[in-house]
């Protein structure tokens, strides 16, 4: 068995000519080669499930068997165990899997294998020295292909390839990434976080890549803090680049003009950027300070970068359907056509912010800066056991979130007439508190009383609703405002009222809501934590 470490990134077809003639690439000559690739899976999929790939590949007279297992992807580095052999023909063969258990079940599901879908591709190869390591650089250009179940084999689907990969051979992973890097310098390339296998099963099964939400926190967590943040960075730069290759993907699908991508996409973005930014918060007696402030800084101006394409999305798609009856029909279509119009002006500029090579740059760099301090392990300048640590973020962030109610308490009830409008800051900042609170119990609930936790979610979550609503019309109002021709702009004038409306609503409420909190005290440690 091998395991194959390797890095997949999109390359767009213009930058062809520039990627054959880079400067690193021009030590020798590519190897070229036209390769055939036939995946297969028994008809209920049954390999999907188990996340294995089996392979058969016509490289010129050579027929290779390719078994891959389950792929590892810290932050889009995949890693995944791979048995792979030369065999006489094109007849399926495990002889070679070198683990008994799996090449028994393998050999059990020979007989109902069958091909599910094709790849076709000529690739440019490369050997690079970088650092101390040996890295293969391939170019793969060609295209996928399935028959969609109950089709007939002349209704078949494609989907082209483009794309590189860099693959260890021998060495470190900074080596790899730092190639990366130099590469996205100067060429359009895109994190491509979906594998030719995934992407063919996407095919046979007509299916589109959707938003991708963050999965709450694993089983079980490392002793160390370094390590656990390190897992969670992962999972969220893996989120991010999942939801931004999906809506790149949409942005360039026919129609996207007139059917924009899901609002999902950028939320879940915006929210794997949030969710790393106050992991950088939470874990930050754990992290070197250089780490914390760089990568704090510029992922704060990335999300920003996505923010005003959020608003017009809430806006067109969560808010305005719940008054556009309030409006008559030629009155409702107007506004309805100037929303649409902003948000397509947003997802264009998003567009070019997310196909930038300098994000691509930017998220390489985090993945290879965490990998780094990852790898120190019980070396690191900062040791710092995680239930240590635990018990000291979970504290905080409470009392951040008692402060925030307490003040806002004090300040309704001493008010001879109250306005909770005049508190629109505390408002806020009560809000990024209780988030704050809440991805710390995400990533650290393994370690706590899971009564506590849920007690705390049960409580929270109402008035986080309450609080997401005000903050959506808040923004709904200014951007709305933005838009208008003048002070009291008939087109908006009945929707800024609506908004506020719903916005003094809602401050009726949120005192009572906010009664709910109290008496609760911090999660506590499960007592197997030390």
């Amino acid at each position: 068995m091998a395991t194959e470490t390797e890095l997949k990134l999109a390359l767009a077809p213009a930058a062809i000519p520039a990627l054959l003639a880079h400067p690193l690439l021009a030590a020798a000559p590519p190897r070229l080669t036209r390769l055939a690739n036939t995946y297969y899976d028994t008809p209920d999929l049954a390999l999907l499930a188990r996340r294995f790939a089996i392979r058969l590949r016509r490289d010129g007279r050579r027929r290779l068997v390719t078994v891959k297992g389950e792929a590892r992807a810290p932050g889009g580095l995949s890693r995944r165990a791979e048995w792979e052999t030369e065999v006489p023909g094109d007849a399926l063969s495990f002889d070679h899997v070198d683990a008994p258990e799996l090449r028994s079940e393998l050999t059990a599901l020979l007989p109902t294998l069958t091909p599910v879908f094709s790849t076709d591709f000529r690739r440019h190869t490369w050997r690079v020295q970088r650092g101390v390591s040996t890295i293969e650089v391939a170019f793969d250009r060609g295209r996928i292909e399935a028959v969609p179940a109950g089709r007939d084999p002349g209704q078949a689907v494609r989907e082209a390839i483009c794309e590189v990969e860099l693959e260890l051979l021998e060495g470190q992973d900074d080596d790899l990434l730092a190639l990366a890097e130099a590469l996205a310098a100067t060429l359009p390339l895109l994190a491509a976080p979906a594998s030719k296998a995934e992407r063919g099963y996407r095919l046979y099964r007509q299916e589109r890549p959707g938003p991708v939400k963050l999965r709450n926190g694993s089983t079980f967590l490392p002793a160390s803090a370094q390590d656990a943040f390190c897992d969670y960075a992962f999972a969220c730069l893996e989120n991010f680049n999942r939801n931004v290759a999906g809506f790149l993907a949409a942005m360039a699908a026919p129609g996207a003009t007139r059917n924009p991508p899901a609002p999902e996409f950028i939320h879940q973005a915006r929210v794997a950027l949030r969710r790393l930014r106050s992991a950088l918060e939470l874990f930050a007696a754990a992290l070197p300070d250089d780490y914390v402030a760089r990568w704090q800084s510029s992922l704060a101006d990335l999300a920003d970068a996505l923010s005003p394409a959020r608003d017009w999305q809430v806006l067109a798609h969560d808010t305005w359907p719940q008054f556009r009856a309030l409006l008559p029909p030629r009155q409702a279509t107007a506004l309805a056509r100037r929303l649409a119009a902003q948000e397509r002006q947003a997802l264009a500029t998003v567009r070019a912010t997310l196909a930038d090579p300098a994000t691509t740059r930017l998220t390489l760099g985090l993945l290879r800066t965490t990998l780094t301090l990852a790898a120190l392990g019980n070396n690191t300048p900062r040791p710092l056991p995680l239930p240590h640590l635990a018990r000291r973020v979970i504290r905080r962030a409470v009392k951040q979130v008692e402060r925030r109610v307490a003040r806002l308490n004090h300040d309704l009830a001493g008010a001879n007439s109250p306005n909770p409008e005049a508190y629109a800051r505390d408002w806020h900042r009560l809000r990024i508190a209780i988030k704050r609170l809440r991805y710390g119990l995400d990533v650290l609930r393994p370690l706590l009383r899971d009564k506590d936790v849920q007690c705390w979610i049960d409580h929270l979550l109402p008035l986080q609703d309450a609080l997401g609503a005000l903050n959506d019309s808040a923004v709904g109002i200014t951007r709305l405002r933005a838009l208008s021709d003048t002070p009291n702009d008939p087109l908006t004038a009945p929707a800024i009222a609506w908004l506020d409306g719903r916005t003094t609503g809602l401050h009726q409420t949120l005192p009572h809501v906010l009664g709910r909190l109290s008496g609760l005290t911090a999660p506590r440690l499960k007592k197997s934590s030390p």
